[in-house]
């Protein structure tokens, strides 16, 4: 729960306070960690959207409908604590990553389109992991004014790469405004394409793209950067107990590549399931990751599959 928590295991008190104050007075400003963020004028009110933070070393906040989605919900990225919420990559035993072994260097970024069907919102983010070689490229896409994010991440290794390569992505979810919320899967009879969380009809989701999951979780907050320290894995883990304080992720294991590799998903919030998880695996043979921006804010997992609203070139 929000009022029990602690902030990252640092003390408080008149003792944090002074030091806090010696820190700020005799420390050199550092330049504040960027982001662009798209859909600005949104994330207010039920039919504009949601507005995305996209931090240049991968940290990410979501505003929907007033509410901020990720832990810290007052922070963004780049602040001291930036939200728990993040695109992480473990080259061999190091993970990089916000709040993992090792950061992120950042390359480049820039936000380009307007946000509709023709010209999409599109933030293009690059890293270096350390001093591996290995490089990593996120592009998010969004349409206005859908509540969907398209993920498209392209991994690119040295040629000589040995190690194996984990794509994750996830953190501590803050689901409508709030901690708590219970794991959803879909399909719960099969290895799931839909991994995330659900409380009072509220949904937060990854959808699987162009691979399946090597491994999810969805359960309490702290294991969903925890587990993936050092090259970790998650666990599979899948708490149903609603009052569980959240977190969830998915991974990807890309083995020890030596050519660029690509990860396609998204991140989709709704107020309406269905148990159609299986249509995305068999509708993205059919689709470039290019065209699949979502172009109805009527969601569902299922109308998403089947949109009508869509233009002959999306994702129906």
């Amino acid at each position: 729960m929000m009022g029990s928590r602690t902030t990252r295991g640092f003390a408080s008190g008149s003792w944090l306070r002074a030091v806090t104050f010696l820190t700020l007075a005799f420390t050199p400003a550092l330049a504040r960690a960027q982001y662009v963020t798209l859909n600005s004028s949104g994330g207010i009110d039920t039919d504009d959207g949601i507005k995305t933070y996209a931090g240049e070393l991968l940290q990410m906040q979501v505003v929907r409908q007033g509410d901020a989605q990720f832990y810290d919900p007052t922070s963004l990225p780049g602040d001291l604590y930036s939200p728990d919420f993040r695109q992480a990559l473990a080259v061999g035993s190091t993970t990089y990553g916000d709040s993992m072994n090792q950061a992120f260097s950042a390359v480049s970024q820039a936000l380009t389109g307007t946000g509709t069907e023709s010209d999409p919102y599109v933030a293009v983010t690059v890293v270096n992991a350390g001093t591996t070689g290995v490089s990593l490229r996120q592009e998010l896409r969004y349409v206005y004014p859908s509540d969907v994010l398209t993920v498209i991440v392209d991994v690119t290794p040295p040629i000589d790469n040995t190690d194996v390569v984990k794509l994750y992505m996830g953190g501590d979810t803050y689901l409508s405004g709030g901690d708590n919320g219970a794991a959803y899967v879909e399909p719960t009879s099969s290895a799931p394409t839909i991994v995330g969380v659900t409380k009072a009809g509220q949904y937060m989701v990854f959808i699987q793209g162009n691979r399946t999951y090597s491994a999810f979780y969805s359960g309490y907050y702290g294991d969903a950067s925890s587990l993936i320290q050092d090259g970790g894995d998650y666990n599979g883990t899948l708490d149903y107990d609603e009052s569980t304080d959240n977190g969830m992720g998915v991974e990807w294991n890309l083995g020890a590549i030596t050519e660029p590799t690509q990860v396609s998903y998204y991140l989709a919030f709704t107020t309406t399931a269905s148990t159609c998880g299986i249509c995305f695996s068999s509708i993205w043979p059919r689709i470039s990751a290019f065209e699949s921006d979502v172009k109805t804010n009527e969601f569902s997992i299922l109308d998403f599959a089947f949109s009508t609203s869509a233009s002959s070139g999306g994702l129906a």
